[in-house]
């Protein structure tokens, strides 16, 4: 059961005891921020300041306007991965057997969730060290991850998003890159530097979504027309 679900089921079983109960509304986003003891020695708090911050407590008081209880800003919602199926396969423990949706959790309108069944092979953190040549060194995390066994494919599954760029990814959940016949990277840029010396030929897939090089698959609803590239004349 999901947190905003436990929640309601709280305030409905306060409600029925007659009891008071209390409401939550919440305003996520993601972004750089200062956090800290921040102030002078007349004001002087613990406290966090950015933009990033200030669009938060903005987006805490839309939960009434839409009738939500949660409203996430744009950029948290580009880095949601897969946070349920990773739960899914934590429940079920490494050697555990899983039946999952995975993909689509951005906009399931334009890209569908797939169902698969796997073994899990190895649960983490995320956590990883990129090795270059670009960002060499650079501690990065794709929030809990987890590695199911798909038939003889290996499909890492993240929390957060995170763009495929570097072998120490790969490594990171215990998988060695070049040793793999096929590996299949989500990315739309940045990757030929870490896996084109490494690939024997690297082929580029149209897997549909929002980044689709295909505008005409896209669906558009405001757009005026004609207008280039969906129409060549």
């Amino acid at each position: 059961m999901q947190p905003s679900a436990r929640s309601a089921t709280a305030r409905s079983k306060a409600l029925a005891r007659g009891e008071h109960a209390f409401d939550i509304k919440v305003g996520a986003n993601t972004g750089l921020a200062v956090v800290g003891n921040v102030g002078s020695d007349k004001r002087f708090n613990y406290t966090a300041v950015g933009e990033a911050v200030n669009i938060a407590a903005r987006l805490e008081g839309l939960p009434g306007v839409y009738r939500n209880r949660v409203i996430i800003g744009p950029e948290t919602a580009t880095r949601i991965g897969d946070p349920d199926a990773v739960i899914t396969c934590q429940r079920a423990g490494v050697r555990g057997t899983v039946t999952l949706s995975l993909g689509g959790t951005y906009d399931p309108n334009i890209t569908t969730p797939v169902l698969i069944t796997g073994e899990v092979v190895a649960i983490s953190e995320g956590g990883c060290i990129f090795e270059g040549p670009m960002t060499a060194g650079l501690r990065s995390t794709k929030g809990n991850a987890v590695v199911l066994r798909v038939g003889g494919i290996d499909v890492i599954i993240s929390s957060a998003r995170l763009h495929t760029l570097d072998c120490g990814i790969f490594r990171s959940q215990s998988i060695d890159p070049e040793s793999k016949s096929v590996l299949g990277i989500k990315s739309t840029h940045q990757f030929r530097a870490t896996f084109e010396p490494i690939a024997r030929e690297v082929l580029l897939v149209d897997a549909g979504g929002l980044t689709s090089r295909n505008l005409a698959n896209l669906p558009y609803r405001n757009v005026r027309r004609p207008v280039w590239s969906l129409d060549e004349d």
